[in-house]
């Protein structure tokens, strides 16, 4: 006789997510358990045309008491533990109706693979997490947050349980999701408190420091890992994690040589088979441009194959991520042929990650092959081409090619913003400025992409009243706060090249925000070679007080192959202003 399960889930809001999460489940599942904390949307209603019991609960702040609630309502012989934002892959489901049947084990571990970034990908984190749980074994939860399975058959919380080869995909660390959910601030509200009741709790302190690293606020987060990290337990589930972030931390904050030291003890001391660390010191070194020994990481790596389920956490760093890197530093060392294999072994690793790709042509435009060959060589790679269109504009976009980009893009058929954006790109880097004009005029609304468009194409057709008419308009916008910085350069930039008076747009020394815009600007020119109006524009870069224009400046030559002209400028700016980078000074060293 097989075995009935449960699905136990708490929800709020989730008209998004949840439809895809039990549509994962339903031919999985016997029952599922609903607790709504006080949803304002269509989760109920979407709950219940899945057959789902709903009830609800009063939010109390409370994760653990919440997940209590939706599994005392489970009448099955399993309970399967998951969120709105889970979702449950095709590929597992027998190897979970087999689970549920003949295992005999009470708790079981799989793996959650969480998305990270703008959509589902390669970018991936890996979690173990209680997900199978027997029911009516005296299981339940405890803690506010990041809640702990507990059982008084076990008083020092020595739970048994099982790694199962079974995965979940995880989509509320999303970009969008974490946006909507405003997720980051409730939790660390949740874990404040906590920390003041229990400050020696270094499971709590490890997750607030999550919750900053999340929100690119590296210095918070590495305060808090430190802490969690005085009393360093390798045998807590927590401490692999703890330690790849700080190590992250360390590569984001330029601590290399504290991040490297840090990943070399733990390898030596504690976990000799994580191969992220071994990854992260190859990422290190790649970043000071130390190539040898990043290659003999990295090929480490690949030596080591993936770490133990209970250990790894960053997805592809024994395969598709460590040939990626590999090819990104041979394509440095103006290798292309090693630089094409590893890109190669990145694609069978991972097919669907795109930094490959864009890698790919790089290589084959480098070794000087024809458009149409690297377009034959290209489009392979993609499995749905009538879908992925607008995947491969970009690609060639970005290197460039943007007569064959704005080909794909024309045969792509949707009505987002996002192909709207690319094509009008293409068409204002070809210099076909009216036609530009013509395909962006009403389609987008409040757009700050729009407006640097529309008001270069503009500028670079001498259309003096349209552009003043346009400028006038949005400072006459309810929408000006989203337009702010970019409307005090562009009018400056048009009074420069209208020959109006101009203004100083900042006087801060180390004020980027504006240098960004200007640059936007000026490399439209210099691609476009409206050299008069390059050399007009240049004037802005004495409107704002940015010490680091002239760097900026021998950088943007380069790109564009004026050699001199780069070696010029990142002069004057080592003589002037004393500024200087990795990147300059390697410009000046390869003339």
């Amino acid at each position: 006789m097989n075995k009935s399960v449960s699905l136990c889930m708490i929800v709020k809001n989730e008209e998004k997510n949840l439809p895809r999460c039990l549509e994962s489940v339903k031919d999985i599942v016997d029952e599922m358990i609903i607790v709504d904390t006080g949803s304002e949307d269509q989760t109920i209603e979407i709950a219940k045309a899945f057959g789902a019991k709903v009830y609800n609960f009063k939010w109390e702040n409370d994760f653990g008491t919440a997940r209590n609630e939706s599994i005392k309502y489970a009448n099955s012989d399993w309970i399967l533990l998951m969120d709105a934002d889970d979702e449950f892959p095709k590929e597992d489901k027998e190897k979970f109706r087999y689970l549920v049947n003949k295992g005999d084990e009470e708790i079981y571990f799989f793996e959650t693979h969480s998305y990270v970034g703008r959509r589902p990908g390669p970018n991936i984190t890996v979690n173990l997490n209680v997900r199978l749980i027997k029911n009516n074994a005296g299981y339940f939860f405890e803690s506010p947050i990041h809640e702990q399975l507990k059982n008084n058959k076990y008083p020092k919380n020595n739970i048994p349980g099982t790694i199962e080869n079974i995965k979940i995909y995880h989509h509320g660390y999303l970009k969008h999701n974490i946006e909507k959910k405003k997720k980051r601030e409730r939790n660390k509200m949740i874990l404040k408190e906590l920390i003041k009741k229990e400050p020696d709790n270094m499971f709590h302190l490890f997750n607030l420091g999550n919750e900053f690293f999340a929100e690119n606020n590296y210095i918070e987060a590495l305060e808090y890992y430190n802490k969690a990290y005085s009393k360093f337990d390798a045998t807590k589930v927590y401490s692999p994690k703890l330690i790849i972030r700080m190590v992250l931390c360390c590569y984001f904050l330029d601590l290399n040589d504290e991040g490297f030291e840090l990943a070399k003890k733990i390898l030596r001391n504690h976990y000799p088979e994580l191969t992220d660390l071994e990854y992260l010191k190859g990422i290190i070194f790649h970043k000071q441009k130390r190539y040898t020994l990043a290659i003999d990481c990295f090929n480490k790596c690949i030596e080591m194959r993936e770490a133990p389920p209970h250990l790894k956490f960053i997805l592809g760093v024994e395969n598709y991520r460590t040939y990626n890197t590999l090819s990104e530093i041979y394509i440095e060392l103006k290798d292309y042929d090693r630089a094409y294999k590893n890109c190669i072994k990145t694609l069978i690793f991972r097919p669907d990650f795109m930094a490959p790709i864009y890698n790919l042509v790089k290589i084959l435009k480098s070794k000087g092959m024809a458009i149409e060959d690297i377009v034959k060589t290209v489009e392979p790679y993609f499995s749905n081409l009538n879908e992925q269109y607008i995947m491969i504009g970009k690609v060639f976009y970005k290197e460039r090619f943007y007569k064959v980009a704005l080909e794909y893009i024309n045969k792509y058929d949707r009505n987002k913003i996002e192909g709207w954006l690319l094509k009008a790109n293409c068409l204002l880097r070809l210099g076909q400025y009216e036609k530009c004009l013509e395909f962006i005029d009403g389609r987008f609304v409040n757009s700050i992409d729009l407006f640097r468009i529309k008001i270069l194409a503009l500028i670079l057709l001498r259309k003096k009243k349209e552009v003043y008419d346009y400028i006038n308009d949005l400072n006459n916008s309810s929408h000006i706060e989203d337009f702010f910085d970019a409307l005090k350069v562009y009018r400056q930039f048009a009074n420069i090249i209208f020959e109006e008076p101009i203004e100083v747009i900042s006087e801060e020394i180390n004020n980027r925000k504006y240098t960004r815009i200007v640059f936007e600007i000026l490399e439209v020119l210099l691609e476009n070679e409206a050299f008069d109006l390059f050399e007009s524009a240049l004037q802005i870069l004495n409107l704002i007080g940015d010490i680091g224009v002239l760097l900026e400046l021998g950088k943007l030559y380069h790109k564009y192959g004026y050699y001199e002209l780069a070696n010029k400028e990142i002069i004057r700016s080592i003589k002037e202003f004393e500024v200087f980078d990795s990147e300059g000074l390697e410009i000046l060293r390869s003339r």
